[in-house]
């Protein structure tokens, strides 16, 4: 199975980590993901996140920015859904 191409993806690294970025770079380079695709987030820098925290940090943020960038669209209907993504 071949992989999906570099524009069907989405690559997250945590800005509090400098290494964080650099293994996002190296994936998204072997992978051709567009530079506008290579995402930093302040994210915790421990092990485990608290609920809350994970909502505040990494579900909402992503949620955003993938609806901004129209990666991901969150009508309730698939027949709205359909017209909004252009699927």
């Amino acid at each position: 199975m071949a992989a999906e191409p570099g524009e069907a993806v989405v690559v997250i690294y945590n800005t509090q980590m400098p290494e964080s970025k650099e293994v996002a770079d190296h994936y998204a380079a072997r992978r051709h993901v567009p530079d506008t695709q290579v995402i930093g987030f302040k994210l915790s820098t421990t092990e485990n996140i608290t609920r809350g925290d994970y909502r505040i940090s990494w579900r909402i943020r992503c949620s955003i920015f993938w609806m901004r960038k129209n990666f991901w669209c969150s009508n309730r209907t698939p027949e709205a859904r359909m017209a909004e993504c252009g699927n």
